[in-house]
């Protein structure tokens, strides 16, 4: 399958670039134009898009900032308890998010270690 280079552009940009030229009516054709004439004229660097490590490290990374939230949340929570029952829940709820977050801790450093860019050299 050949590749096809690719830039990705800020929208306003785009936007602007059509102000500049007066060319204000919306329409797939005419949206088509403007971006090719933006291309033409401005000459973008193409997207370089990550290889599947990387992006596997970005989710990775953002799963667990999500847990982290959940897990400040359900710690707040805590604190305002008072009924014993509701307490423990919020305790299993914490416990479990913790255990999460440390099992992708260690996929996280697995990913990075096999990363080029995370190796580090000897001597």
């Amino acid at each position: 399958m050949p590749k096809i280079k690719f830039s990705r552009i800020n929208p306003r940009q785009a936007c602007d670039f059509a102000k500049a030229l007066t060319r204000l009516a919306k329409t797939d054709r005419i949206d088509a134009e403007i971006l090719s004439e933006f291309g033409k004229r401005l000459e973008p660097l193409p997207t370089v898009m990550p290889d599947e490590l990387s992006r596997l490290l970005h989710d990775l990374v953002h799963r667990r900032r999500q847990l982290v939230d959940m897990r400040s949340m359900e710690q707040m929570r805590l604190k305002q308890a008072r009924a014993k029952r509701l307490v423990q829940s919020l305790e299993r709820t914490i416990a479990c998010l913790s255990k999460q977050i440390g099992s992708l801790d260690g996929d996280i450093d697995k990913t990075c270690k096999t990363l080029p860019e995370f190796k580090v050299r000897d001597g």
